[in-house]
């Protein structure tokens, strides 16, 4: 088969001569990844982290982190563990993750706060709780709560305020965020 073609003084490639050299470079460029990648395996990076963080961390931040994360180590791949309050905790004393960012300090464990996050009661403005002026806990104990389950499977602390009766228990922030939202 040919690949090249020869017009005049110049070669050309042929049809099958480009497709081979677009394959070539192909290679060319997964053997440089290759050692790329055995140059920071030898240098002492990790091949792969894990990263525990509970679901009340702002996105925006983690991902920033996490882009900033990819450019300096670019052959290190990332497991998320998204937790809700003593997930975190329990996700790193099991050796399941490297690193835990959690929503309170954990016993044993070298540690620093990064943010403050305070949490109110929340209601759709349609529910009749917007209506009542100033509240106190009995009347919020009167009404129906979203609530977020603990993602640890072990020793669950009971971290919310859950002294209603009625409740509901989700896995998901952004589900109890939406339950909120519909009244």
């Amino acid at each position: 088969m040919k690949l090249l073609q020869v017009k005049g003084r110049k070669a050309y490639l042929t049809d099958a001569g480009h497709l081979l050299l677009r394959r070539a470079e192909g290679l060319l460029d997964s053997a440089q990844h290759i050692d790329d990648l055995a140059r920071s395996l030898s240098a002492g990076e990790e091949p792969e982290i894990g990263l525990a963080i509970d679901q009340i961390m702002p996105a925006v931040y983690i991902t920033e982190v996490l882009e900033q994360f990819a450019s300096e180590y670019p052959n290190t791949r990332v497991q998320l563990y998204e937790t809700v309050l003593s997930g975190a905790r329990e996700a790193l004393e099991e050796g399941a993750v490297d690193l835990a960012i959690a929503g309170a300090g954990m016993a044993g464990y070298l540690s620093e706060p990064m943010t403050g996050i305070d949490f109110i009661a929340v209601a759709s403005v349609n529910h009749e709780l917007c209506n009542m002026g100033p509240l106190n806990m009995d009347d919020l104990r009167n009404h129906r709560q979203i609530v977020t389950r603990d993602s640890a499977l072990q020793d669950k602390v009971d971290s919310g305020w859950l002294k209603a009766e009625q409740r509901w228990t989700v896995s998901n922030l952004s589900t109890a965020v939406a339950m909120v939202q519909r009244g």
